[in-house]
């Protein structure tokens, strides 16, 4: 089994049974290849077991020895007729990282990792299969770049000016630079003010609260969610108006696909035609769909709601109104932005943060050189194990594993916040997924802990000065009579 592994295309008197496997179109067929196989490799079924599962993990096998191989050989080779094919590197992502960087990265803290995952999509009998590759520590690149040339040749490097106000955020596994900041770049403007509020729906029978993250039937959830918040929505709209400022809504969720589902209660609904768009990933644009790539010239439609995912506009787009002010006034976060089961960049970031602590661990038993890179790997290695084996629920997470789920989260979200401040302006926050704040779990909910982590960072003044509008609104949002 192993030979067939490394190449499943030399006979090893399994190649055959393979072959003939994936040829075979009757079930009864593909169970008499699997017999055979099982004999081949004097393989025998040991008492008490699921006999079928056994024969649909070695189908599995024969066929993913063959997928391994495949990939590996367009890893190989696809540099090399990547030209004749006039193809670019956007075709194909993992030959996207320029080679010139490779030294200069440091190597991933397990050693180099390749694997696969099958993932299907909701509502959907058949997946597909996605590569995870781990190759290396990214952020060190941006940290170091300053100097990663002295180190390599002996001349000074770059200068590098960090401006991200999210770089600063202590406590932050994922997103936070151990660098003092030596500038706070400040505006003669009055301060934007937030309001925060959780705003949960009930379901028709008005016996429980909506709640998308986290289960089972939540493209149903979406839209019911959606269709119960049209009233606010409009009231949101009317409020503006009233104020005589051109300022619309923006509705966000975590996928596309979460988009076609909250869109659907607007499309089927005459008195919002004409006011609404969908965010599309692509270059689609018509009456109902809005493609990314103009996102910044969104007041140009005359819609006054967009529906759109969190990641795809919740940074690096200013998106104006006449007066150059953020066209969006309120924000709807129907979806609580919860990482998905074993997220891998999740996951690897929280690996990098424990990096210092490897160290440390390593220089107290006094390894180093190859006795302390086998160390370093076995720890990483064991971390990211137990990291992607473990459920990720929230009430069953210790104490600082929400901690740091808690400013993951928090990160994308205040992004999202800030594309409605630019200009000086204010903004209106809602919360409507119950799982932000669900109190019939034990411990603190999601927005409980920002406004922890709020209270416990408030009299840093670079903390201060950055997220201040948060800090102080917070609290409003997890009032019990807010809602």
């Amino acid at each position: 089994m192993w030979a067939y592994a490394n190449n499943p295309f030399i006979n090893h008197g399994i190649g055959e049974l393979a072959d003939r496997l994936q040829r075979a179109e009757k079930i009864e067929e593909k169970q008499e290849m699997i017999n055979l196989f099982i004999t081949r490799v004097d393989g025998a079924f040991i008492a008490n077991i699921n006999e079928e599962l056994v024969k649909d993990q070695i189908e599995l096998f024969l066929y993913l020895a063959r997928l391994d191989l495949g990939i590996k050989f367009m890893l190989t080779y696809y540099s090399a007729v990547q030209s004749r094919l006039g193809t670019g590197s956007e075709d194909f992502h993992l030959v996207s990282l320029a080679k010139e960087y490779q030294p200069f990265i440091k190597e991933a803290m397990t050693g180099f990792m390749l694997g696969y995952r099958y993932d299907i999509k909701e509502n959907e009998e058949i997946g597909s299969f996605k590569l995870i590759e781990y190759s290396g520590i990214g952020r060190y690149l941006l940290t170091e770049w300053h100097e990663i040339y002295e180190k390599a040749y002996g001349h000074k490097g770059p200068a590098l000016v960090l401006l991200s106000g999210t770089s600063h955020l202590p406590g932050s596994s994922h997103y936070h630079l151990d660098i003092e900041p030596k500038w706070i770049i400040e505006s003669n403007r009055l301060k934007s003010k937030i309001t925060q509020q959780f705003l949960p729906k009930y379901d028709e029978q008005k016996e429980r609260e909506i709640a998308i993250s986290g289960t089972n039937n939540r493209a149903e959830n979406i839209r019911k969610l959606a269709n119960n918040l049209k009233t606010d929505i409009q009231w949101e709209l009317n409020h503006w108006k009233s104020k005589n400022e051109k300022r619309g809504v923006i509705l966000v969720v975590n996928s596309y696909e979460d988009v076609v589902h909250a869109g659907e209660v607007f499309l089927n609904d005459p008195n919002w035609k004409g006011k609404f768009r969908l965010l599309s990933k692509d270059n689609k644009s018509d009456d109902i769909w809005y493609p990314r790539s103009l996102i910044e010239q969104f007041s140009e439609t005359g819609a006054e709601v967009l529906i759109a995912p969190l990641l795809a506009v919740g940074r690096g787009y200013n998106i104006l109104n006449e007066q150059k002010q953020a066209l969006f006034g309120s924000c709807f976060f129907l979806v609580r932005p919860y990482p998905i089961p074993n997220d891998m960049t999740f996951i690897i970031q929280s690996l990098h943060s424990s990096l210092q602590y490897y160290y440390s661990k390593l220089e107290e038993e006094g390894l180093t050189y190859a006795c302390g890179l086998k160390r370093l790997r076995n720890l990483s290695r064991s971390r990211f194990e137990l990291m992607y084996q473990k459920p990720d629920f929230w009430s069953i997470l210790t104490e600082q594993e929400k901690k740091i789920l808690s400013w993951y989260i928090f990160v994308p979200v205040w992004q999202m916040i800030g594309r409605l401040l630019r200009g000086g302006k204010d903004a209106h926050i809602f919360y409507c997924d119950v799982k932000f704040h669900d109190k019939n779990r034990k411990g603190l909910s999601l927005l409980e802990y920002w406004q922890k982590l709020m209270q416990e960072n408030k009299e840093q003044p670079v903390f201060k000065s950055l997220y201040e509008p948060f800090i102080e609104s917070i609290q409003d949002a997890i009032q019990e009579d807010s809602f």
